[in-house]
């Protein structure tokens, strides 16, 4: 087993201090009328319909005066043959879920929470974007930042007494920080006209244990993008790349699906080749070998809901 270096004390203080900053501003934020904040057809600041694609964030970070639940859940495994039907697309099968509430800081800003069924695991992210793209084309596209702290709470598996760690020196036993991992990412963002988006995401992954043999850390380079069919509905599309040990059967993550967007909410069907929920699980998981025709049905759903103004009555 390997351990880390990293510090866990003081990023759990810096957690509760953006959660109390959060409790203390978020109420003082104006509240608006959703049609004057948020177009049906994104323009150069509301590129999306949601702050992720499917599983790629996006640069969107919500509406100031509101907050947001989401949903995230995969089917279990099925495969293009009669297994298909006999475990009903899927819903037979084990499936993965996560529930999450985002709340923008300003109209750049965002923090979230999150828990994920897999590894039973507990999330903070935030995200914030520094720049948007001009009409003009003097800037060419978004950029905004995203992390994400995961903690899993399931019980670990159980290890021999004499595992060591991966000095071989140290007995092994389980810390609270191998709980822990970790999660960066740069995005990137571009319009193309007004039918197609375009998402590029370098990313930097860091797990406080792994099994021997693997790195704690790893990077991702991420592609994806939405087609516009209409004003409500698009095809999005997402490739999820990973440097170094690759999947077992040689293959990397990818999701087609379709979204469909209004004011206040937003849901995308597609099929995936990975149950993964979060960066993290994902870039260390081996996907379902699509190419034999093996994959999973998930969904995601978002839904916005707007805080009263202070004078507004009832």
């Amino acid at each position: 087993m390997k351990r880390q270096p990293f510090n866990d004390s003081l990023i759990l203080r810096w957690l509760a201090r953006c959660m109390l900053l959060l409790i203390v501003w978020l109420p003082d934020i104006p509240a608006r009328a959703q049609l004057e904040v948020f177009d049906e057809s994104p323009g150069d600041k509301d590129m999306f319909r949601s702050s992720t694609l499917v599983n790629m964030q996006t640069v969107q970070t919500g509406v100031p005066g509101s907050w947001e639940f989401h949903i995230r859940h995969r089917f279990g495994y099925v495969k293009a043959d009669q297994s298909l039907i006999r475990n009903f697309l899927g819903t037979d099968g084990v499936a993965n879920i996560r529930f999450s509430f985002q709340f923008p800081l300003g109209s750049r800003g965002m923090l979230g929470i999150a828990r994920t069924k897999s590894g039973k695991t507990y999330e903070m992210e935030g995200k914030y974007r520094f720049l948007d793209q001009s009409t003009d084309n003097r800037r060419p596209f978004a950029l905004a930042v995203y992390v994400n702290v995961a903690c899993m709470s399931d019980d670990f598996p159980p290890v021999s007494q004499f595992a060591y760690f991966g000095d071989g020196r140290q007995r092994f036993t389980y810390e609270l920080a191998h709980r822990f991992s970790y999660s960066s990412q740069l995005i990137l963002a571009r319009k193309f006209k007004e039918r197609f988006r375009a998402l590029l995401i370098p990313s930097f992954q860091y797990y406080n244990l792994v099994t021997p043999g693997y790195q704690n850390h790893r990077l991702g380079l991420a592609a994806g993008g939405s087609v516009a069919l209409s004003t409500k509905a698009s095809v999005v599309a997402e490739y999820h790349y990973r440097f170094g040990r690759k999947p077992e059967n040689g293959l990397f993550p990818a999701t087609l699906g379709i979204e469909f967007g209004t004011v206040g909410h937003s849901f995308s069907v597609f099929v995936s080749s990975s149950q993964a929920l979060n960066t993290q699980q994902l870039e260390w998981s081996t996907p379902y070998d699509y190419t034999n025709g093996e994959f999973l049905i998930g969904f995601n759903l978002r839904r916005t809901f707007w805080k009263k103004a202070k004078n507004e009555k009832g």
